[in-house]
């Protein structure tokens, strides 16, 4: 089984992944250990590969390969390298931020569109691969960040108010507490305040009339 010898950097050249002899064997490490594992996957002789060790597997081996937003540098003078996009410290940071819960977060420079940090938590250690991670029912191998089934939620208010504003509208938006629905047989959308007042025991009031300003304030 051959293991690529070339690192994966983050973007200011901190090792996220090289190779080493160790007991007279080939071993892959992951320096950052949990904080990148989802990024950088894994490569073993068991396990096989995942992640960029995967996707990359031809730029690590000294062949040009188009991984994306991911990839700062296609190919780095040191041959075989692959440079990411990934901040190290803002990744780990994310990492940190997410320890004891479920679920991702990203972080992209919104000049360029480069990914700056992608975390999934749970995490695992790419160091210490174990069989058991496998039926795991918290799922860390699973990269939430990319194959999550999360809603887009109030993200996504943005690109509707966009789409709005492009097709001319400027008038009015009626934000009553009873919500939305385009049919009775569906739940109503209500804004997240609604539920607020009632794990308070209270009625929300609504909104009623907002400018498109101040209802992407609210």
């Amino acid at each position: 089984h051959r293991m690529a010898g070339g690192r994966l950097l983050d973007r200011n050249g901190s090792v996220m992944a090289f190779s080493r002899i160790e007991d007279g064997r080939l071993m892959r490490r992951y320096p950052m250990g949990p904080a990148t594992s989802h990024i950088v996957g894994y490569q073993h002789r068991r396990f096989g590969k995942a992640g960029l060790e995967k996707a990359a597997q031809s730029e690590l081996l000294g062949a040009s390969l188009e991984i994306g937003d991911l990839l700062q540098n296609r190919r780095s003078s040191a041959g075989g390298d692959v440079r990411l996009t990934i901040d190290g410290f803002l990744q780990e940071t994310a990492y940190f931020a997410l320890r004891g819960k479920r679920g991702a977060a990203v972080v992209l420079d919104s000049r360029t569109g480069a990914i700056l940090a992608l975390a999934s938590a749970p995490t695992f250690d790419p160091n210490r691969l174990d069989a058991k991670l496998m039926s795991d029912p918290s799922a860390p191998l699973l990269n939430r960040a990319l194959a999550g089934l999360y809603p887009p939620g109030s993200t996504f208010k943005v690109a509707i108010a966009a789409l709005s504003l492009e097709l001319g509208f400027n008038g009015k938006i009626d934000c009553p507490a009873e919500g939305f629905t385009t049919s009775a047989n569906r739940r109503p959308i209500r804004d997240h305040a609604y539920y607020t007042y009632q794990e308070r025991g209270q009625q929300w009031p609504g909104y009623g009339e907002l400018s498109m300003t101040t209802a992407l304030e609210r």
